[in-house]
C-alpha cells in the first residue's frame, strides 16, 4: 500500500492528541519550564502549535479562528488542546482535496501556494515544536535532578 497524504495528516492528528494527554498529566509547574530562550515556555509553545494550526487552516480555507489565550492552567491547556483538535480536524479535511495553487490574502500580503505544501508545513511545524518541548521536560527533569544532587552533597559537606 503506497504511503498517503491522508495517513501523514492522520498521523499528525493521532500524535497532537497523545502529545496533549502527555501535557494533561504534566505539573502546571511545568507549564512554565523553557529551553534556551525563556520567553517559549512548554505552555507558550504548546499555544504556539495550535495558532500555528488556525494559520495553516486559514491559509487552506479562508477562514480564521480567534486564539485562545496562552494557557497558564490545566483548564486553559484543556481549551488549547480542544482548540487544537478542530484546527487539526479542518486541515486533515483538506488533505482530501486535490492539490491546487491556493491564493491566500492577509491584511499584509498576497501569495500563491500549493495545498500540498500548505499540509506538509503544518506537519512539520507541529512535529518541530512537540519536538522542543520534549526538549524542554527532559531539561527540566535534569535540572530538577541536578538540584537534588547539588542539594545532597551541600548537605553531606
Amino acid at each position: 500500500m503506497p504511503v498517503t497524504l491522508d495517513a501523514t495528516l492522520q498521523y499528525l492528528a493521532w500524535s497532537e492528541e497523545r502529545f496533549f494527554e502527555r501535557l494533561y498529566e504534566l505539573s502546571e509547574t511545568h507549564y512554565g519550564a523553557s529551553y534556551g530562550d525563556p520567553e517559549w515556555t512548554v505552555a507558550k509553545i504548546a499555544w504556539h502549535i495550535a495558532s500555528g494550526a488556525t494559520w495553516y487552516e486559514f491559509c487552506l480555507t479562508g477562514t480564521m479562528h480567534e486564539r485562545p489565550a496562552v494557557p497558564t492552567t490545566r483548564t486553559e491547556l484543556l481549551v488549547v488542546g480542544d482548540y487544537l483538535r478542530q484546527r487539526t480536524a479542518a486541515i486533515v479535511a483538506e488533505g482530501r482535496h486535490d492539490d491546487a495553487i491556493l491564493h491566500v490574502v492577509t491584511d499584509d500580503e498576497a501569495f500563491d501556494v500549493a495545498r500540498s505544501t500548505l499540509l506538509t508545513q503544518a506537519v512539520l511545524h507541529s512535529l518541530e515544536h512537540r519536538a522542543q518541548i520534549r526538549s524542554e521536560e527532559h531539561t527540566s527533569e535534569l535540572q530538577s535532578r541536578e538540584t537534588i544532587f547539588v542539594c545532597r552533597l551541600l548537605l553531606e559537606k
